[in-house]
């Protein structure tokens, strides 16, 4: 939980947070009471002053830093600040609770400073938040200190969630790997059977390079997500942040091209249909 008393914010403002699994200290040793708040924006955030911060609890939002966040951490962490409270995007603050950008996931996790979440939304009033950036939070003090919200780490955790997008989701994805491979194979060989007819001036049919370019693309895609999937691609991420945003891409991004291949197959079915 965190509470800020004073300054511009009003007299006295309760919001939930939750913590960092792989960042500072462990959530039950989370505490500070009565310190010193600053707001940080823009690039003061990834080079703070040591001055400004030491001692205090910083606060900064997410589309404010230039810099990744564990950078963030470690600025503010050698600059001797005793916080950092991070305003997400979320509704509830938490989801973002195994975030690390580094092979080793405990490479911050004995660091002094801690940080914690809290939900751009559930602040709810944009004046509040402006408040804050345009005074620095002068004036004003913040405690941190448990309980703070778990539930997506518990969830993240459960057996169902584990089943079902860890076991078999990635079970699937490696099916269609499967699949796409032996899809990839058939039709390299169908190629070179046209091939060798057509150099016996032997009657061919046409080739279906549409149908094998989206199998060659399918193949490790679908090898490469159901990796991430068993490793927690939608929690806990166990792989460096980086690797999980390239997973998410391939989900996304990657139907572009497959769309735009099944465009130029149907345009060949078309062509065949029509003579």
């Amino acid at each position: 939980e965190l509470v800020t008393v004073g300054g511009t914010g009003g007299d006295s403002q309760r919001f939930e947070t939750s913590t960092f699994r792989y960042y500072g200290r462990p959530a039950h040793d989370q505490s500070i009471y009565n310190a010193q708040a600053v707001y940080l924006g823009g690039s003061e955030i990834c080079n703070p002053v040591e001055s400004r911060v030491r001692g205090k609890i910083v606060f900064s939002e997410h589309s404010q830093a230039p810099c990744r966040l564990d950078k963030v951490y470690l600025a503010l962490n050698k600059a001797g600040a005793s916080g950092f409270v991070y305003v997400g995007l979320t509704y509830t603050p938490g989801f973002l609770c195994y975030l690390h950008h580094t092979w080793d996931p405990n490479k911050y996790s004995r660091r002094q400073m801690f940080m914690v979440e809290i939900s751009r939304r559930a602040i709810g009033d944009q004046q509040l938040l402006d408040a804050w950036k345009s005074s620095s939070m002068a004036g004003m003090r913040a405690s941190i200190y448990p309980p703070h919200n778990s539930e997506f780490e518990t969830l993240f955790q459960s057996l169902a969630w584990t089943i079902v997008f860890r076991v078999l989701s990635p079970l699937a994805a490696f099916h269609t790997c499967i699949v796409a491979v032996y899809e990839v194979v058939r039709l390299t060989q169908y190629f070179w059977v046209q091939r060798r007819l057509a150099r016996a001036s032997l009657p061919v049919e046409s080739i279906r390079t549409a149908e094998l370019l989206i199998v060659v693309i399918e193949a490790p895609i679908m090898f490469f997500i159901g990796t991430i999937l068993v490793f927690g691609e939608y929690g806990p991420n166990m792989l460096p942040y980086t690797v999980h945003r390239v997973g998410f891409f391939l989900f996304t991004g990657a139907s572009v091209v497959t769309t735009l291949i099944v465009a130029l197959l149907m345009r060949e079915e078309a062509r065949g249909v029509m003579g």
